[in-house]
């Protein structure tokens, strides 16, 4: 097999804060399903206290989206935006990086019989 070469500037200075968030993702991967919960949490709240133009943004949609909730319902499911954002970079870094095999006996499949159907006649079929 070939070796693989990458063009030069991959390796500049200036993509080093890019590699190291790679492997930090990597290692992530990795570790125990608590341990990235506890990190993917406070990754949320690090972005939602960081990220002022961001979170401006979710709560003026959050505000149009749910009217109805209280001003403090608003500000709550703000903060489980920037939370759930955290834990879902940490799970997807899982997704990416491990072998599928590690998922399979934490996974569930609900309403598998709509996918069979869609095969079963020849059609195609999205799963979320």
């Amino acid at each position: 097999m070939a070796k693989k070469h990458y063009p030069a500037n991959f390796w500049h200075p200036r993509y080093w804060p890019t590699w190291t968030g790679f492997f930090f993702i990597w290692l992530a991967a990795f570790m125990p399903w608590p341990v990235k919960r506890m990190i993917g949490r406070c990754l949320g709240y690090l972005l939602w206290a960081l990220a002022k133009r961001r979170r401006h943004i979710t709560e003026v949609n959050i505000s149009l989206c749910f009217p109805e909730l209280s001003s403090q319902e608003q500000k709550k499911l703000v903060k489980d935006v920037f939370i759930a954002n955290g834990l879902g970079l940490l799970e997807t870094a899982t997704a990416w990086f491990r072998d599928p095999e590690y998922l399979r006996p934490i996974t569930r499949i609900k309403g598998g019989e709509h996918l069979e159907n869609a095969l079963a006649q020849g059609k195609g079929a999205i799963i979320i």
